[in-house]
């Protein structure tokens, strides 16, 4: 018989307690490729239309668990996950490797196309079923009952020593005949344990849960801060001069005899504002005159799926760095994944023929030192060069 497992308590970012939920919203992708959303409430749950605007958890192929070691950072999590899911496409994750050792991901395409806000539903079985042996197979989800006359709803994931599988089902008969059908599927012993949480269960460990990112990010940080902070800069350079500026001109006027003190000290504290601002961990945009907006800017127009971009400038340079995974497109077993093996090299030819563009050079195609990469440098000088001929024409890849 399947067991059932009392709800671990709800914890949020920092491990307080969370309040239960009072409904929740599901959304779940059946094998046909048919998505559908769910209300859950303590009544059950029942079929509606997709929510706006509201938190979702999700329970599709596309929600990507991966154990990694302790400690990884956003943009390592977010190429481990595009090489271990096998996609061409860029991930958006929600690391929790620090205490847990554990990423989730889901393709950025997927959530750019969804008017809600998405929680990974595996996370939530991580939280119920807590602490275990990773190595240790075992099937858990939920076995969600139906409010009034509406379809129930099964959800079932098999944790072994392979990728984690999953199945969703709608109206599932005798449940014990679903587990050994699923334990078939998966190729797991029967007799493996198994823990079946319900719908009350679900709703009390939900609060707290960490979201996929909404907006792109840059090494974590997303991309709109960075523009906020280079409008935060320019304020407070500005009203910090007009301040000097109006100090300045008042002493000017009730002294004629020590303008020439004035300026001299209107000088000094130009200097000063500009060496504050360059010295400033917060007003990073004024640091040697960089224009950070517009780096960023054609940072994304070299991007493409599969690729990594990052910027390193300087007064005079300014580097831009492509990477491509190469193990994105490696063929599964059965031949699966030759298609995307073909397309991912199509990418890389192109990648590695692209010639210098004026004024700049570029670097041959360079593999790590893991031969899971490979990166192309493209090096601008910005005095006099035409960096906007990067972004002109078509797109590199």
């Amino acid at each position: 018989m399947p067991r059932l497992r009392q709800a671990a308590r709800a914890m949020g970012r920092e491990g307080e307690s969370q309040p239960g939920a009072q409904e929740l919203f599901l959304q779940t992708r059946l094998e046909s490729g048919a998505e559908l959303f769910w209300r859950l409430t303590e009544e059950g749950c029942e079929p509606v239309d997709p929510p706006s605007d509201r938190q979702v958890i999700s329970f599709t192929p596309e929600d990507f668990r991966f154990l990694v070691p302790r400690g990884l950072s956003i943009e390592a999590a977010k190429s481990l996950a595009v090489r271990q899911a096998e996609s061409v496409e860029p991930m958006r994750v929600v690391n929790l490797s620090r205490k847990q050792g554990i990423v989730y991901a889901t393709p950025s395409a997927r959530l750019d196309a969804l008017p809600v806000r998405v929680v990974p539903g595996i996370a939530v079985l991580d939280r119920l079923l807590g602490a275990r042996d990773s190595a240790t197979p075992l099937i858990a989800g939920f076995a969600l009952d139906a409010a009034g006359s509406g379809p129930r709803l099964a959800v079932l994931y098999a944790f072994g020593p392979t990728r984690l599988r999953m199945s969703i089902s709608i109206n599932p008969g005798d449940m014990e005949q679903l587990i050994a059908l699923f334990l078939n599927s998966v190729r797991l012993p029967h007799g493996t344990p198994t823990h079946l949480f319900t719908g009350v269960e679900l709703l009390a460990a939900a609060g707290g849960l960490l979201e996929y990112p909404r907006i792109p990010e840059w090494n974590g940080v997303p991309i709109a801060r960075f523009a906020a902070a280079c409008v935060c800069a320019a304020v407070v350079a500005a009203t910090a001069t007009a301040a000097s500026l109006a100090t300045t001109y008042a002493r000017a006027q009730s002294a004629q005899a020590q303008v020439v003190g004035a300026a001299d000290r209107a000088v000094a504290a130009e200097r000063d504002i500009v060496r504050a601002l360059a010295e400033a961990p917060g007003r990073f945009a004024q640091r040697a005159g960089l224009p950070a907006l517009e780096l960023l800017d054609k940072a994304e127009g070299l991007w493409a799926p599969g690729l990594t971009v990052s910027v390193v400038a300087n007064q005079d340079v300014v580097q831009y760095t492509l990477s491509m995974p190469l193990t994105a497109g490696r063929p599964g077993p059965s031949g699966r994944g030759i298609g995307t093996a073909v397309a991912t090299k199509d990418r890389l030819d192109r990648l590695l023929a692209r010639k210098a563009l004026p004024g700049c050079t570029s670097s041959e195609g360079t593999k790590d030192g893991g031969l899971d990469e490979v990166n192309v440098v493209f090096s601008c000088r910005r005095n006099g060069s035409d960096l906007t001929s990067l972004l002109s024409g078509e797109r590199l890849l």
